[in-house]
């Protein structure tokens, strides 16, 4: 399988438009049930976001790395950004927004099957304005990573990357309103299979995956649990199998907060 991208050279390898959270990892002997009191196991406060965590990992592989996004004021957004920056990821471009507090998530693990649920929180305040995307900075990257939040901004981000002739890779894992014109900007796309069933109405993987790609995406991936991930490149497709692990934790697995902010 050839790859169909190339991306320009630019002082930055990576720009980053998407969320940042701080996440308090519970970790349960079980899902609690109503009106139920239990010790937790083991807790961390730990920053993370998918396209945050991204590029603390890039950063770590040697990639210049920037991040785009707004941080609220209080002491988990110092954390956060603290974190971020310790790591190398240039932040200069990121907003802070007064008297708000900083996205977060609580993260409950079941320590039996490593299953686990998220429960986040995000004032309306923390929304990346188009205006606050910087057209310039975008164009300077060699390739755009965007998450599918603050969807007008990163639309705007994602317009400045295709004429920079950048490539643009999106990382979605819930739908969203605003989808569509989204969509017709990517040039990656990695979804989970819930998502891309939904996003096309179809009811396989496989036709979910020719659905997107006739959208427009140079490259789709679509992950599939234990049972693996599909992608198609172009008219070539593979299938690539699922590891047989004992499951910890799918928050460190998939997402990687713990493997890359710890």
């Amino acid at each position: 399988m050839q790859w169909p991208l190339s991306a320009p050279r630019g002082p930055l390898d990576v720009v980053g438009v998407g969320l940042n959270t701080v996440d308090h990892l519970c970790v349960t002997d079980a899902f609690p049930t109503p009106d139920s009191t239990q010790r937790l196991r083991a807790y961390e406060l730990q920053p993370g976001g998918t396209v945050p965590t991204a590029l603390v990992a890039l950063a770590r592989w040697g990639a210049q790395t920037a991040y785009v996004g707004v941080f609220g004021d209080d002491e988990a957004a110092r954390v956060g950004r603290a974190s971020l920056e310790e790591h190398g990821v240039d932040c200069t471009a990121a907003v802070t927004r007064a008297g708000v507090p900083n996205p977060m998530c609580v993260v409950l693990v079941d320590a039996r099957s490593g299953t686990r649920a998220i429960l986040g929180h995000q004032g309306p305040a923390l929304e990346l304005d188009p205006a606050e995307v910087p057209a310039h900075g975008i164009g300077a990257a060699r390739a755009l990573l965007v998450d599918g939040t603050a969807v007008p901004a990163a639309v705007a981000a994602m317009t400045a990357a295709r004429v920079a002739r950048m490539p643009t890779i999106a990382s979605v894992d819930t739908p969203f309103a605003g989808m569509e014109p989204f969509l017709d900007l990517v040039d990656v796309l990695i979804v989970p299979r819930a998502l891309a069933l939904a996003t096309t109405r179809t009811e396989s993987a496989a036709a979910a995956l020719a659905a997107l790609a006739r959208r427009g995406p140079r490259v789709v991936a679509i992950t599939l649990g234990h049972d693996g991930a599909l992608a198609c490149v172009g008219e070539e497709c593979v299938r690539v199998p699922g590891l047989a692990v004992p499951a910890v934790d799918p928050t460190y697995d998939v997402l990687g907060y713990a493997s890359w902010y710890g």
